[in-house]
């Protein structure tokens, strides 16, 4: 675990993101964490997923479309003629591609916010900082370009002098600056449509060119290649304003590169669509299918627009070369209808070139925004640029760029309107410089998959092509292009300093901005084999397996009502339930998104109808299938027909509703995993629900249904002993007083909520309704008016609570302006909310309680495995398993008695979750070192019978050995408590223990019996081993020897340093070491013959942690073993345990970290085989020959052992953990019983 000065020394950049542990509850996905800055991104910080595919098709297809296209392809014709800026069009259309191709196959991968963040992660911080600044300047000056042009296309029907351009300047700033405030899904679908109408433009253009061209216009002039002949494809420079002609094939070159250069300012912009990739929905099919698209853009509006173009308009058409502005006069399209003499259209094509000018500003502005965004994000800018609103929009950014578009009113004034010429001048360089950073993002990209062992055609959503050379190729372009930029400067006798300065001023800027920040904060490129490509890419992987099956669910829900579209943009609008806002939806996670949520995602019990359906109709199902859900025998008819009556009798009397007449019989108790739902018994007498197959309904949940008053008879003060403390088991007036005084400022209890619930997203459906922040409020204005009368009538709600800040507590910072997380031992934050809770259980014990311990047991294994390894949360997951137990044993669950009014079914129920809630307390009690609340001896209930329907089913079958792995624990327990020399004591790096055999045999002993009582189903030779069954059998037996493994260690490192004086001797002392030195090595090819059968049936590196572990573990015995044993049968296993690790390391990225170990661990096979004196090595000690039982009893003496080293010790939990914690996943499927 990484304690605060582990993150303190890491910093900012990769490291840091390395060091804190992938967590997918507190993972924004599309906010990139690559430094501190980036950790504190909660509610009110993030934006919104909320773009949907074909937004974001749309978007790439048409984004880029603009006047580039419509008018400024007139110049380039007019300077180089028809062949060359085909020729140049398509070049650069490679390049764009390429870029945008590349951009496809990093965002695929793990999709970020801005290309700042990908050079952060992948290239080095100082590029992100100098190409996110660069990117960032070229936008907040755009969006006032853009509203100039579109007021000087307006001119095309209104003059200047008739009225001012400031008029249509602010009319058009307050429409963009509309739009972009409401939301980005209000963005998406504004420029959806208007990228639509982009998209009809250009192809009507082009077939109109192509009509003209072939002869279908008025004039039926079939035109053909004529002015491909005369004047020509390819015509010489000429600058008129310089007085300059360059003939010959010079001056045709000259012309063709100055297109060149045209050609890339029509292309500008279409990178912009890789900025909404983070607030898109399933990128990883929504990017692949906008940059296969953009292929199609570039060669059909550009590259076929070029062509017909050059067709149709010859370069030395008089209307051409006086063309001059930004209306339709300017436009070759309109001088070639004019030519063909079609009358009215002009008029058409200025108004599209006007929604062309207002869209392009629209995105401006939305990048702009966005970019600013992912700096403060990445900690380039301030972090108050991260700040949202409830729609997720940056305010902050929305704000800078509306400050710089008043840059537009500069033209009013013909002084201004020069300055203003120059910004645009110097803006134009930046995009691309952007192209050149996103193509070395891609070729590091490439690098890093190559040298960390991820194979692009297997493992990635979408691979470019052409790569790595298309890239290499492109960047060379754009690179030289960035320098041939404004080379015209340089011809003929006139030099126009301000056109070079305004030309190339931003090159030195960006170098400037990247080696000023390399310098200043001493980063270097990040290494291939450094480059993080791990982080978050196990998160994007789980979300696009929920998309693809909601996807997949909508299809078959479209398939079975007989409708053939199954476009997203095409869609049943009934069939989706908007999100009312406020809170997210608890299945799509954001509250403007459309959504649809099948009823099996929603587990239910059948207590009331009216309260299943409210929980179930707050998730947006559609109605129709929530009452389908509730009652099957309901037909859609009668529900179409007759659906507010339905559900005005739903909520006021079930009685009245059609019943399902289902029979009660053995059979049907069992669980049904498909459905996740049970057939309610009739003998259930004394609980109002049957248990489903999983947990679903919590503690949390009970004690948030308040409608039920359960006021409990007065109890008499008690005291009972808990975690050392004594607690005060009073009546609820005085339990009441007592958690209402330990609540804090009304603030920090907001802040602890609005935490739990960003945090505890796997929980969220608990606490998920609008009026939960209304109840909180009103707690806290009950609070002021010491209303306790509202706490007793209400107390559950006040547990609710507690619960939650104790849970939050453990995620709540150590300071507002720190961004380093509170991961502090101290527990007593949180726990002092637990402690004021745990008095209530007295009132639990009712037909709730079973209920109750299947919440707390769900809550407990969250947040004991949590990856955030805080001790906080950890310890206070094992009090709310505690609190489980102590319901439990008030119920009386351990023993027999209660259970003989039950059938055997219900008994197996209460047995399952009585051995499930005391193993799991066990379980981490024991890693806590915390006291068991009820002896082993006194539980007399019987462990759960097997259910022959699930015999392969494993943590269904076979409860898997419970009691065996309980006394595992016990044993690793003492194992601990034996050897572990507390840190306080050590005054060197070396200690001295002394050991009463007596304690040494019982163990042993405990050992072979826990092995004695394995079932027979956990011998592993008895199953089949394509069984589900295989697998955890083996793991079980794994622990096993772990334990002998760790019993026998400190002994096998005595005997390895002493092992001359005490091969000179037969004394009590070396019959004792040389018989748990047998034990261990024993133990230690045990473990490699069991994995050695993992990998025999393929099943090897399923849980990979612990095989890895358990064969590290196992290896380094063998080696220290090696010292003083070099005979075939220890080389043979320490072969074997090698070759294990060495195919675990290649099968599996997770087992990737392992092969830094595998070279250490070579490193140490060839020291000790240099070490080892090769003569009599074989006959000094064996397994074979060493004692087979202890000394006899009489012979007991303590033991001194001195020289064991502190990391030997300390090597006895080495694993511990990672065995255990598949225990713990295998009880936890035990409790879906």
């Amino acid at each position: 675990m990484s304690d605060n000065s582990d993150i303190e020394k890491f910093g900012s950049g990769n490291k840091l993101e390395r060091a804190l542990t992938n967590h997918t509850v507190d993972y924004d996905l599309y906010v990139a964490q690559s430094n501190p800055s980036g950790i504190q991104l909660t509610d009110g910080h993030q934006l919104r997923q909320a773009l949907d595919s074909r937004h974001v098709t749309m978007i790439a297809i048409g984004g880029a479309l603009g006047t580039g296209l419509l008018i400024g392809t007139g110049s380039a014709l007019r300077t180089a003629g028809p062949g060359a800026i085909l020729v140049a069009y398509s070049v650069i259309g490679f390049c764009v591609f390429m870029v945008m191709s590349g951009l496809g196959e990093v965002a695929t991968f793990v999709p970020l916010n801005g290309f700042a963040n990908y050079c952060q992660r992948y290239v080095d911080d100082a590029l992100g900082f100098a190409c996110g600044y660069v990117y960032l300047f070229k936008y907040l000056i755009l969006p006032a370009n853009q509203l100039v042009a579109g007021s000087l296309t307006v001119q095309y029907w209104v003059s200047k002098e008739k009225l001012n351009p400031g008029v249509w300047i602010t009319i058009f700033l307050v429409v963009i600056l509309l739009v972009n405030l409401l939301g980005v899904r209000f963005f998406g679908e504004i420029e959806f449509w208007l990228s639509s109408l982009k998209v009809l433009t250009c192809l009507g253009l082009i077939i109109l060119l192509w009509t003209i061209a072939l002869g279908g216009g008025p004039t039926h002039d079939r035109i053909g290649f004529r002015f491909w002949k005369d004047p020509g494809a390819f015509l010489e420079y000429v600058d008129a304003s310089k007085n300059l002609e360059i003939g010959g094939h010079k001056g045709r070159f000259v012309a063709f590169v100055s297109v060149l250069v045209t050609a890339v300012f029509a292309y500008l912009g279409t990178e912009l669509v890789g900025i909404t990739f983070s607030e898109t929905r399933n990128p990883r099919r929504s990017i692949p299918k906008a940059i296969k698209l953009t292929f199609y853009r570039i060669v059909v509006f550009y590259i076929l627009s070029i062509f017909w173009l050059g067709m149709c308009v010859s370069p030395k058409d008089p209307l051409l070369l006086s063309a001059s502005g930004n209306t339709a006069s300017a436009s070759p399209f309109v001088i070639a209808i004019k030519n063909a003499k079609i009358n009215g259209l002009d008029h058409v094509i200025n108004a599209c070139i006007l929604l062309f000018v207002l869209s392009a500003a629209n995105s401006d502005m939305y990048v702009c925004s966005r970019t600013i965004y992912s700096l403060a994000v990445a900690g380039y800018a301030p972090k108050f640029f991260t700040k949202t609103n409830k729609l997720g929009v940056p305010y902050y950014g929305i704000l800078l760029s509306f400050l710089f578009t008043l840059l537009a009113y500069m033209t009013v004034s013909s002084g201004a309107a020069e300055v203003f010429t120059y910004f645009v001048n110097v803006v134009s360089l930046t995009g691309l410089i952007a192209w050149s950073c996103i193509l070395v993002i891609h070729i590091r990209f490439m690098a890093a998959c190559k040298a960390q062992g991820i194979d692009r055609k297997k493992d990635l959503a979408y691979r470019s092509p052409f790569q790595p050379y298309g890239s290499y190729a492109a960047l060379f372009i754009c690179v030289l292009v960035i320098f041939i930029k404004n080379f015209t400067v340089f011809l003929g006798s006139s030099f126009t300093y301000k056109n070079f300065i305004t030309g190339y001023i931003v090159l030195p800027v960006f170098l400037i901005m990247y080696f000023g920040y390399k310098i200043w904060f001493k980063t270097s490129i990040i290494k291939a084999s450094e480059a993080d490509l791990q982080t978050y890419r196990d998160v994007v992987d789980a979300e696009f397996e929920q998309y693809e099956a909601e996807d997949a669910e909508r299809k078959a829900l479209r398939e079975a009502e007989g409708k053939k579209f199954d476009k997203e943009w095409i869609y049943d609008k009934s069939r989706k339930i908007k999100c009312e806002g406020g809170f997210p939806c608890a299945k799509c996670i954001h509250s403007d998104k459309d959504c649809i949520i099948s009823p099996k995602d929603v587990t239910l019990n059948p207590l009331d109808y009216k309260q299943q359906y409210n929980i179930i109709k707050g998730y947006n199902c559609k109605l129709e299938r929530i009452i389908q859900f509730l009652f099957p025998d309901v037909s859609l008819e009668y529900l179409r027909n007759n659906i507010d009556e339905f559900e005005k009798q739903v909520c006021i009397n079930k009685s009245k509703l059609p019943q399902v007449s289902t029979p009660i019989t053995p059979e049907n108790m069992a669980v049904d995993n498909t459905t996740k739902t049970s057939v309610k018994s009739e003998t259930l007498k004394n609980f109002n629900q049957v248990f489903v197959s999983t947990t679903d309904q919590s503690f949390i949940e009970f004690i948030q249904q308040s409608s039920q008053e359960i006021i409990p008879t007065e109890l008499s003060k008690t005291t009972f002993s808990y975690n050392n403390k004594e607690f005060v088991r009073a009546n609820l007036l005085s339990l009441v007083k007592d958690a209402v005084a330990i609540l804090p400022q009304d603030d920090k209890i907001r802040k602890l909520v609005r935490i739990y619930l960003n945090i505890c997203e796997t929980n969220y459906f608990y606490v998920h309704h609008n009026n939960f922040y209304k109840i909180v409020e009103e707690i806290l204005i009950k609070r002021q008016e010491q209303d306790l009368e509202f706490f007793i009538r209400d107390w559950q709600n006040l547990v609710l609570l507690l619960g939650m800040m104790a849970i939050s507590s453990g995620f709540e910072y150590m300071d507002d302006n720190q961004p380093i997380p509170n991961f502090v031992m101290d527990t007593s934050p949180g726990l002092i909310y637990y402690y004021a809770a745990l008095p209530f259980t007295g009132f639990l014990i009712d037909q709730k309680s079973i209920e109750s311990i299947q919440g707390l047991l769900i809550f407990g294994v969250f947040m004991t495995t949590n990856k955030l390894e805080n001790f906080q949360m950890f310890d206070g997951g094992y009090l709310f398993m505690n609190l489980a137990l102590e319901i439990a044993i008030a119920n009386k669950l351990y023993l027999k008695e209660p259970y003989r009014s039950y059938s055997v079914e219900e008994q197996e129920v209460f047995k399952r979750l009585w051995w499930s809630c005391y193993t799991m307390e066990r379980r981490f009690g024991i890693n806590l070192g915390k006291s068991e609340i009820i002896s082993p001896d006194d539980i007399t209930v019987d462990m759960p019978i097997q259910v022959p329907e699930l015999n392969n089913n494993l943590g269904y079958s076979n409860y898997l050995s419970l009691r065996s792995i309980i006394e595992l624990n016990y044993i690793f327990r003492d194992i601990a408590e034996l050897y572990l020399v507390p840190r306080s004591n050590r005054k060197s790096k070396e200690a001295k223990i002394s050991i009463d055999p007596k304690i040494i045999r019982k163990l042993v002993e405990d050992a072979e019996e826990c092995k004695i009582n394995f079932p027979e189903y956990a011998q592993v030779d008895k199953l089949d081993p394509n069984s589900q069954l295989y697998r955890g059998n083996i793991h079980l037996n794994l622990t096993y020897y772990l334990a002998k493994i760790y019993i026998g260690k400190p002994f096998l490192l005595y005997k390895v340093d002493n092992f001359k004086r005490l091969a000179e001797q037969s004394d009590y002392e070396s019959a004792f070491v040389d018989h748990l030195s047998s034990i261990c090595i024993d133990a230690a090819f045990c473990t490699i013959e069991l994995l050695s059968e993992l990998d025999k049936y393929n099943k090897l590196g399923l849980f990979s942690c612990t095989d890895i572990n358990v064969c590290n573990v196992s290896i380094f015995t063998i080696l220290v073993f090696l010292k003083i044993d070099r005979s075939e049968t220890t080389l043979l296993f320490l072969r074997k345990g090698l070759k294990i690790l060495k195919t675990m390391s290649n099968g599996c990225s997770s087992a990737k970290s392992s092969l830094q170990k595998l070279k250490k661990l070579d490193i140490l096979v060839s020291d000790f085989t240099e070490e080892i004196p090769p003569e009599n090595m074989n006959t000094l000690f064996s397994v074979e020959t060493a004692s087979k039982s202890f000394p006899t009893d009489e012979d007991d003496k303590l033991l001194q052992f001195e020289g064991v080293k502190d990391v030997d010790i300390l090597g006895l939990f080495e694993g511990i953990d990672d065995f255990l914690g598949q225990v713990d996943n295998d009880i936890y499927q035990h409790l879906q019983l």
